[in-house]
């Protein structure tokens, strides 16, 4: 199953705006920015994976492969923006070493609730 439609950014406009005034944590694999949103629904997340990545096949694996990982902890994180940008190295890991690294990355940047 893929991530809901609520939790997607789909927006040129709120993807430059989540790049340019948020945070990052950086990781091998991606860059993880990430901002406050103004609606406190729920968290959404966009991806931008390069032509570095490599030809358009391995482009959308990897955004399928990262959105999965990305799925299990939607329920998680708090109401914000985030952009995933993939690096090279994304193309050597697979699901379970993303969903770990996503994982710590967001337990980084602060964006997990409270499990107490």
């Amino acid at each position: 199953m893929g991530l809901p439609r609520k939790n997607r950014l789909t927006s040129g406009t709120d993807f430059d705006r989540v790049v340019d005034a948020g945070r990052r944590v950086t990781r091998p694999e991606f860059v993880l920015y990430h901002c406050a949103r103004e609606a406190p629904d729920a968290a959404r997340i966009g991806f931008a994976v390069g032509r570095r990545i490599g030809k358009a096949v391995v482009r959308n694996r990897t955004r399928r492969i990262l959105r999965e990982g990305v799925r299990v902890l939607v329920p998680r994180l708090v109401p914000c923006d985030i952009v995933v940008v993939a690096r090279p190295p994304v193309v050597r890991s697979g699901v379970r070493d993303l969903e770990a690294a996503l994982a710590d990355a967001t337990a980084r940047a602060g964006l997990l609730l409270n499990d107490t």
